[in-house]
Order: C-alpha cells, then structure tokens, then sequence
C-alpha cells in the first residue's frame, strides 16, 4: 500500500482519484487491527490532501458557473471524503460494539461500579470519531466554497458523532501518547472549534448561495 502511495505523483489526477479510492476499499475491508488501519490512514489522507488541494485550484477563484470539469472534480473530491467516513465508520461500529459487549457482561457479573472499558478501544474510538468529524466538517466547507445549500444530511451526522462523543466519554481521552495521527492531546478541548468551523462553513455557503448560478440540487 505505501508503494502504491509512493507511485501517485507520478499518475495522472483522474489516475491518483481512482487509486486513492481502491486503497480506501481495501483499508475499509480489510481485515487488520484497528489501531493499524487509522495508522495507514494517517498517510493515505496525506496523499488526499494533495490531490485534492491540486483539483480545487480549478475552480476556488471560479465567480461563475461551473463548468462539467469543475463540477467533476467536486464530485471526486466529496467521493473521497465519504471513502475516508466508511474506513473510519468501521472502526466506530466495532469499538462501540466491543465496548457496549464489555459493559454487558460487567453489568451481568455486578462488576459494573468498577468497570472503566477498555482504554485501548476507547481512545481508538476517539480517534475514529476525531477524523470523522473533520471529514463532516471538509464536506461543508466544500458546499461553501461551491456556494452550495448547506446539507442537513451532514449537520445530522455530526450532531450524531458529537452526542457519541460524549456518550462514549471519548472527549475525555488523553490522546497524548497516540501515535500515527493528526488528533489533539484532549479531544474535548477542540470540540467547540470543530463545532464553530462547522457553523461558519455553513453560515458562508448559505449568505453566498445565490451568488452563483446552482449547479448541483
């Protein structure tokens, strides 16, 4: 996979999206520890990050319409945005699934006063729904800088996270020693930031709106 990563400056744009997508498939199915799948993602979302800051350029000065290509790279560009959810999603379904079975069985044995739940699974938790919530948050200010109508689709998702955040007690992670990741010491100090950026992102693609023709329903 990091040859595969290696060889993408060398590809075409069109070439790099389709590559960067058949890696995502492959990091979502696959079957491997958690922890290393958020480790290769670290690098994968490097790679994405390039690509996609290089298909912007076409059109994030554009003041009119856009044209088919432009419109195509949006397209790409949201693709691999919700590739990256569905990889992180995984992770989410599993640890909240081991750790809901764990809170079972320590409730059925009268341990549940002394249950504190995995750590590892926890913090792992954290940072799937940490990575998770940025990908949201890069989707509306896509929609912004597209003067697209903000998605309820995407404010439902995040208002979902954030309440999973906090019903996992994942804001109160100490991050510190993770390795691999992009994530903060303390979860829940950059969870009003998050939540801030979102608002504005979505505040500036409404009051823009009409400033240019629809493009996308």
């Amino acid at each position: 996979m990091l040859k595969l990563l290696a060889a993408l400056p060398s590809q075409t744009q069109a070439q790099q999206a389709e590559q960067l997508a058949k890696i995502l498939t492959v990091l979502r199915v696959a079957n491997i520890d958690d922890s290393q799948r958020l480790t290769l993602m670290a690098t994968v979302i490097d790679a994405s990050d390039q690509l996609i800051a290089t298909l912007r350029q076409s059109y994030i000065y554009e003041t009119g319409a856009l044209s088919d290509i432009q419109i195509g790279y949006v397209a790409q560009i949201k693709s691999l945005y919700y590739s990256m959810i569905m990889v992180y999603d995984r992770v989410i379904r599993h640890k909240t699934s081991l750790l809901n079975n764990q809170r079972k069985y320590a409730a059925s044995n009268g341990w549940q006063r002394y249950f504190n739940g995995d750590k590892s699974s926890s913090t792992t938790l954290a940072i799937a729904i940490y990575q998770t919530l940025q990908m949201y948050q890069k989707l509306l200010g896509e929609e912004a800088l597209c003067y697209q109508k903000p998605s309820s689709y995407l404010w439902h998702k995040i208002n979902q996270l954030y309440y999973l955040a906090y019903q996992y007690h994942a804001a109160e992670i100490n991050m510190s020693v993770t390795a691999g990741t992009s994530v903060p010491r303390r979860f829940i100090s950059v969870l009003p930031n998050l939540f801030i950026q979102s608002i504005k992102c979505t505040c500036h693609a409404s009051s823009q709106y009409s400033a240019r023709p629809t493009f996308v329903t």
